[in-house]
């Protein structure tokens, strides 16, 4: 196994562990009001990714016969990896049931093959254990799910894909259950369909490249996009609770700003599991955040583009710039961190990540925000490789006809990518990369936008040093 990419794999588990521990307090704080007696399974759904989680991390680093806990760590760890990964199924299964509160006579149906599987998938652990350990090895060659060799390394036993099929019959049995229980009117369906849809492509490019892990990640996601639709139903209840609990209007306010907050610091780290796949430092979110917050700020006070900057737009453009290449989910890692020159199929598959980008900011925020800030972060997302002569993608939009959150999230997106580190080129100097952003203005960039943000030098430059000495 390549050990830089189990490395990586680890870095993915660490973010997905952080952003479910982010989801936490929200629901504990829905816990301490006893409100919403179906979080109670989203708890669960969250306890059991982090587990998932967990496990997956011991496995990137347990192989080898170096050390005895090594030795211990990776059968047990993979035992807990399949065992927890398929009740985040099963609890996701019933969230989806009580979350949903009126009666259909399909819920009882889904209900039971969803126990009938996860028995069925629990039998098959066992008679794995039984394979590995306990039948004489010249009798018995086949394992079920995985095997550990004599070098203690983890491989995919010949029945593997039975876990994949199991799999896949909770992601149909998800779809059963949102299509025909579900009114066509519910606000929350396209965030429960982003559960069947983001997964899936996961556990579909770790199929198909074995030694990526992007089962946990895509759960995480999901779990995520989830979190979010029930979010105004938590915000909802909670009013409906502190009216019982007869506190102010202004502490109730409170509580919502400190949901809000929580999901804003969690599509943060959401972004950077995204970006940790391809960008060395992880921290390329949260400058080109900074970036951008600078270069429109000071277009607002020269004047520039009066008509569209203004502070709330502002506001606006910071908070979504975390998610303008949130589509990466979709590329494979083969493609992502590939160190040499990219062939022209696999540069057409990187330009996907804009318009899927654009789809999913739209499923994850959905109608929970502001309707200009959901406009301004899909803008981000789809528009920021266009060009302002349009030879850029994925629409050849040219000047203004390309939309300015867009045009203002190229020049930071661009600069930081030239001076930081990827796996395919070492960074370069501040003189060289405001030499190429010149170079650009009028060909690639805004040319007001480049010559505002050359007047920034030192700003810009302080920003990224920030980073580097962890100083934010």
């Amino acid at each position: 196994m390549n050990v830089s990419l189990n490395y990586i794999n680890l870095a993915l588990d660490i973010y997905s562990i952080i952003i479910c521990g982010i989801m936490l307090v929200p629901l504990l704080i829905n816990a301490k009001y006893n409100i919403s007696s179906n979080k109670h399974w989203l708890l669960n759904m969250i306890l059991t990714c982090i587990v998932l989680c967990l496990s997956d991390g011991i496995n990137w680093i347990s192989e080898g016969t170096d050390s005895t806990w090594k030795i211990i760590a990776l059968p047990l760890s993979n035992y807990a990896l399949f065992i927890s990964g398929i009740f985040a199924f099963y609890f996701y299964i019933k969230y989806l049931i009580a979350f949903f509160q009126y009666e259909n006579k399909y819920k009882k149906i889904c209900w039971n093959i969803c126990r009938a599987m996860t028995w069925l998938f629990i039998i098959f652990i066992f008679l794995n254990i039984l394979c590995e350990y306990y039948l004489p090895s010249d009798l018995v060659k086949k394992s079920i799910f995985f095997v550990i060799t004599k070098d203690n390394v983890y491989q995919r036993g010949d029945l593997y894909f039975i876990s994949i099929l199991i799999k896949m019959i909770f992601y149909l049995e998800s779809f059963f259950l949102i299509t025909l229980i579900v009114r066509k009117s519910e606000k929350h369906v396209i965030g429960f369909y982003s559960f069947i849809f983001i997964p899936l492509v996961a556990e579909a490019i770790q199929f198909t490249h074995y030694g990526i892990g992007l089962t946990c990640a895509g759960l995480t996601l999901a779990f995520f996009i989830i979190f979010l639709s029930s979010n105004r139903q938590l915000i909802e209840n909670l009013d409906d609770s502190n009216k019982e609990l007869s506190l102010s209007k202004k502490e109730i306010k409170e509580k919502e700003k400190e949901i809000i907050k929580i999901q804003d610091r969690t599509i943060i780290s959401l972004s950077n599991l995204v970006e940790n796949r391809d960008v060395d430092t992880g921290e390329h979110v949260k400058r080109t955040r900074d970036y951008v917050e600078l270069l429109a700020t000071q277009c607002f006070k020269e004047g520039f583009y009066k008509n569209i900057i203004t502070p709330q737009f502002i506001e606006f453009l910071k908070k979504a710039a975390p998610t303008h290449d949130i589509g990466k989910i979709v590329i494979s890692d083969t493609i992502l961190k590939k160190p040499g020159k990219l062939t022209n199929l696999e540069y057409d598959l990187i330009k996907v990540h804009t318009t899927e980008g654009g789809r999913i900011v739209n499923e994850i925020f959905g109608d929970e925000y502001d309707a200009d800030y959901i406009k301004v972060a899909i803008e981000i997302a789809t528009y920021h490789h266009e060009k302002w002569n349009g030879k850029g993608y994925p629409s050849g939009l040219s000047g203004d006809a390309i939309p300015l959150s867009a045009r203002i999230m190229a020049v930071a997106d661009v600069f930081d990518a030239l001076v930081s580190p990827r796996c395919y080129k070492e960074p370069m100097t501040y003189e060289r990369a405001f030499e190429i952003i010149e170079e650009g203005a009028g060909k690639d960039f805004d040319p007001i936008l480049v010559s505002v943000f050359l007047k920034c030098k030192n700003s810009v430059i302080q920003i990224n040093e920030s980073y580097k000495n962890n100083k934010l």
